[in-house]
């Protein structure tokens, strides 16, 4: 379903980027025509029973990429560097793109988000481990009190 908030961010957007985004959105809509568009956090988000994938216009550049990235790379397996190329430049939201041209092949992205939305109806999600911070020390003078004072 199209939103038209997602019309007016393409139509205020530069105009070099205006052919990107028009290009994302079809194929996010040929991929799943039951995608739904939404503004999250500013940008345009395609969503599917979740986040499938977002896109944002820059001054120089527009970031597009999938929400669940590394489980849709374990999933298309060999088939993955297509769709999110190594030598990208990253950027905020995803790889970053200066025109139409370097987006990957339509056919690609299409399989990622087939991929994507059969991953967010079926609720599998990709675990997610966090480190944990080890507790910060005592000053040395803090601590030098700490130990002649067994109370404290």
């Amino acid at each position: 379903m199209r939103n038209p908030a997602v019309d007016a961010y393409i139509a205020k957007s530069a105009d070099f980027a205006k052919p990107i985004l028009r290009h994302v959105r079809t194929l996010m809509h040929r991929g799943c025509p039951r995608i739904e568009e939404a503004i999250k956090w500013g940008v345009p988000t395609f969503e599917r029973e979740g986040i499938v994938a977002m896109m944002a216009a820059f001054k120089r550049h527009v970031a597009f990429g999938f929400w669940s990235e590394k489980l849709i790379r374990e999933k298309l397996g060999a088939e993955a560097d297509r769709v999110f190329p190594k030598d990208a430049k990253l950027g905020m939201g995803g790889r970053r793109y200066l025109s139409r041209d370097e987006l990957p092949p339509d056919a690609a992205i299409l399989r990622a988000v087939k991929v994507a939305v059969a991953l967010n109806e079926s609720g599998e999600r990709r675990k997610r481990v966090r480190k944990r911070k080890p507790p910060p020390k005592a000053p040395p003078d803090l601590a030098a009190a700490l130990k002649k004072n067994a109370r404290a």
